[in-house]
């Protein structure tokens, strides 16, 4: 996978050893670690850690290599659009769109939902969803004969303008996630995964732009 080996036969464990042992990375290049600690193919990789988690990483790797940046990074940089938004919601691209009471312009569409009113699971901040018990639950029979009869409203709402015109590495790594909010895989979730179209070397790309921006202005701390 990568260049570098980190003890450990999952990705988990190697990234529990670089919390626990940040001077492993001293010297080493964001993307070889990046890569030591991923599954996946060259372009669609995982890493068992959420968004802040990663985003600590980077950090803890910057305080490793102060001295060295931003040459660090990766061993081959080429440049990297950083993913910012372009007034368009990728997911409804044909939404009406409206200013919020600060001016902030939004997605407005809109789903609707209907699910079984026992087995509806999550909160407004997350979202909700309906729980599908396996076969062998004592309430699987329940929910085949329940009706899915509470009406669900879930707005997109979604932000359509950056703030400020420098990103910071939390916006970044966020846009570049592509692990559903919703799921129904209990191994794959927003707070224990993080899976990008890229590599360990392409994430680190990213990093470095995101570093660059206006300069040595960035603030690297955690």
């Amino acid at each position: 996978m990568g260049r570098i080996e980190i003890p450990g036969k999952t990705s988990r464990p190697k990234i529990d050893y670089l919390f626990s042992n940040p001077g492993f990375m001293q010297g080493e290049y964001l993307g070889d670690v990046l890569d030591s600690c991923r599954w996946g193919s060259p372009m669609a990789c995982m890493w068992e850690r959420g968004e802040w988690e990663m985003e600590s990483l980077v950090h803890l790797w910057i305080g490793e290599n102060q001295g060295n940046l931003p040459f660090l990074f990766v061993r081959e940089y080429d440049s990297v659009k950083l993913p910012r938004k372009s007034n368009q919601c990728d997911a409804h691209p044909n939404a009406e769109k409206q200013r919020d009471m600060g001016g902030t312009l939004r997605c407005m569409h809109v789903d609707i939902r209907y699910m079984r009113p026992s087995f509806i699971r999550g909160d407004e901040m997350w979202g909700f969803y309906e729980h599908v018990p396996e076969p062998h639950e004592p309430c699987f029979g329940q929910w085949l004969e329940e009706r899915p009869s509470a009406k669900v409203v879930d707005p997109c709402y979604l932000s359509l303008e950056d703030e400020s015109d420098v990103l910071s590495l939390g916006q970044i790594f966020h846009r570049l996630n592509r692990v559903p909010r919703h799921t129904f895989d209990p191994f794959i979730t927003f707070e224990r995964n993080y899976v990008v179209e890229a590599n360990g070397q392409e994430l680190a790309r990213y990093a470095r732009a995101w570093f660059e921006q206006e300069g040595d202005v960035i603030s690297v701390a955690a």
